[in-house]
């Protein structure tokens, strides 16, 4: 079991450095920083005093080395705009980031989960037509389609909630609003297959047939053994999350790191750029070990297949 484990984390902190080190050289290959950074006017003079100063004279491989090394100590290099911690400048922002996050994920599984299960033990009925139409035109709805028609509503025309900001409860209702619904679509279709797969399994109709009530069968029965493929969406859902950051908060000028990137890539902050990359990775990496972990909790077979196959 702590073999199992161990494995996982170690394939994560791999892929983790195999994307940063991709980005690293991606953002920089071909690219004169101290033009980027500056304008088209700036003198060749300054351009190359630019590159001095933040070490973009020295190879790839030599910048490379400087940044890994820090960055395993906790230095990230220094904002270009402002020439403070690029770390600093992110974290500021993550909390913003995570707030907005768990609220939407919340309100992911709290109507996605129920809606899917709702729809396939009344499958066929006008319950399930109903639930699967509404989850359609979620899943095929932009985000910020409807963000924009959530602010329309319930700030512009009902004037209930504040359309833009983050300095109270009121101001993160519909910016998690459209963070939960349109994640909650996909949920509830993924929900309610993997139900009606476990549904149709041989032991749940011998459960039915021993007299067992059917909120029993489902609960007992169907319920643990359908987890495993929720989790697995859930867990990509988190991943997701990160994505949506980027629209959601642009829409409702919430100040996080969807906006924080939005400005790093207009400022041209390449420091900060980095920054966001890993702290992006991380997240989605992370959903994905936490899936696999739950894998193994929730399926001890799992475990053992993993220890076996390395």
């Amino acid at each position: 079991m702590t073999g199992y484990f161990l494995r996982r984390t170690l394939r994560a902190v791999i892929t983790l450095w195999v994307a940063v080190t991709f980005f690293f050289f991606l953002l920089r290959v071909d690219v004169n920083i101290g033009l980027l950074a500056l304008n088209m006017n700036a003198s060749q003079e300054a351009i190359d005093s630019f590159n001095t100063r933040w070490g973009f004279d020295k190879s790839l491989l030599d910048q490379y080395w400087l940044w890994i090394t820090g960055a395993l100590q906790g230095d990230f290099g220094y904002s270009f705009r402002d020439a403070r911690p690029a770390a600093d400048w992110v974290a500021e922002r993550l909390p913003k980031t995570l707030e907005l996050s768990l609220a939407g994920f919340a309100l992911m599984i709290v109507i996605g989960v129920p809606a899917g299960l709702a729809a396939a033990i009344r499958n066929g009925t006008a319950t399930d037509r109903t639930i699967m139409s509404l989850a359609a035109a979620g899943y095929s709805l932009p985000s910020f389609v409807l963000g924009l028609a959530l602010m329309y509503t319930f700030a512009v025309y009902l004037q209930l909630l504040p359309s833009t900001g983050s300095t109270s409860f009121a101001h993160l209702i519909l910016p998690a609003a459209t963070y939960g619904l349109t994640g909650s679509a996909g949920i509830a279709r993924f929900t309610r297959a993997a139900m009606l797969e476990v549904l149709g399994k041989p032991y749940i109709a011998a459960a039915r047939a021993s007299g067992a009530p059917p909120a029993a069968v489902v609960l007992r029965h169907a319920v643990p053994n359908a987890a495993i493929p929720v989790v697995t969406m859930l867990g990509f859902s988190v991943g997701q999350l990160v994505g949506h950051a980027v629209i959601v908060e642009t829409v409702f000028a919430w100040p996080g790191l969807g906006q924080a990137l939005i400005s790093a890539v207009a400022n041209r902050d390449l420091a900060v750029v980095q920054v966001l990359v890993v702290v992006f990775a991380t997240f989605m990496i992370g959903a994905n070990l936490l899936v696999d972990i739950l894998y193994g909790v929730l399926d001890p077979r799992i475990r053992t297949a993993g220890g076996a196959n390395g």
